[in-house]
């Protein structure tokens, strides 16, 4: 579902949906310590209508995500996940 739905379906914010899903993300995150991945995915995600995204980098195998940051969607951000 989208968060749009999920907010929907139990008459909450979007804006609370987001942030619960984040943190439930940055869990994921802390009980799975990163690995060094041997496939990764790249996407990203609009923090909010416009054109304000974040990289979500994940590891394919074990089907998680290992990353979320950068100020944008460029490859500059992106970099930061490199260094």
């Amino acid at each position: 579902m989208t968060l749009k739905d999920v907010a929907q379906e139990f008459k909450l914010d979007w804006n609370t949906v987001k942030t619960l899903d984040k943190e439930y993300m940055q869990e994921q995150l802390r009980r799975y310590p990163i690995a060094a991945p041997g496939v990764i995915g790249i996407d990203e995600v609009s923090l909010r209508k416009g054109h304000t995204y974040r990289i979500v980098v994940s590891d394919l195998e074990r089907r998680r995500p290992i990353w979320f940051g950068g100020k944008d969607g460029s490859k500059e951000s992106l970099d930061i996940f490199y260094q």
